[in-house]
């Protein structure tokens, strides 16, 4: 027995990370900007990489009943924002500027670079599950970011983590609303027959890897370095002002 009409269940399950992001967002007023800069800068990545997944990996049904919908836009808007939101709302961090000179574009070229060549390469040409090219991509990136940027290990490992448990926690709830998510929408997502804690292991494999990448992709680029939250009167903005809440 569903609870959802076949229709809502890709709304629904977009709109749960887009409850988490509020949550973030109201919680943590010192991360709103970045918050924003990460969901509009991933946001139209939800509908470029359906490019691929509808291929091989699964096809929800969107509420306009279209290939691609407005559900991949809120998804990939949520995820941008969580993402970089998860570790520093768990471990009280802040955001702290560093010297201007420590902005890293390249590690933005590495990012585009890995996806265009592990979907072009590997799923285009080669036929591998594009899950698994995208989550690979996503190592790729995690990799340059620390090497790049080796005091963002832990951040990265527990972002990693946290979005592991997020997702973890979604699929739960989708399962109780919709028991047949996966066999619903499954074209090829699962390949190596794997489910950890009733989700396909590539999708975990892929859950992880974007907290590992998106966690500190922000701070990465943008020069920035997690520190120890100050109290309210003291704290200060990602952009260098003083914060008097």
């Amino acid at each position: 027995m569903t609870l959802l009409p076949n229709q809502l269940v890709y709304l629904v399950y977009s709109l749960l990370f887009v409850l988490a992001w509020l949550a973030l967002f109201l919680a943590r007023k010192d991360l709103r900007g970045p918050m924003l800069l990460m969901s509009a800068a991933v946001a139209p990545q939800g509908p470029l990489s359906q490019f691929w997944y509808l291929q091989d990996y699964w096809k929800p049904i969107t509420l306009t009943g279209t290939a691609v919908g407005i559900e991949d836009v809120l998804g990939g808007f949520a995820l941008g924002g969580i993402t970089l939101a998860l570790y520093p709302a768990f471990a009280n961090k802040q955001l702290l500027g560093r010297d201007p000179q420590a902005v890293d574009w390249s590690v933005l070229l590495v990012f585009a670079a890995s996806f265009i060549v592990c979907f072009a390469g590997g799923t285009s040409l080669l036929h591998i599950n594009s899950i698994i090219t995208s989550a690979f991509a996503l190592l790729l990136t995690s990799a340059y970011e620390l090497y790049r940027r080796r005091d963002l290990l832990y951040p990265a490992l527990v972002s990693g983590l946290l979005m592991f448990l997020l997702f973890i926690a979604i699929y739960f709830v989708m399962r109780l609303v919709y028991p047949p998510l996966l066999q619903a929408w499954c074209t090829g997502c699962n390949p190596s027959g794997i489910v950890l804690f009733g989700v396909n292991l590539e999708e975990l494999i892929w859950d992880i890897a974007w907290g590992l990448c998106g966690g500190i992709l922000f701070p990465a680029v943008a020069g920035f370095t997690f520190a120890p939250r100050l109290p309210a009167a003291q704290r200060v903005e990602p952009s260098g002002t003083m914060q008097a809440g």
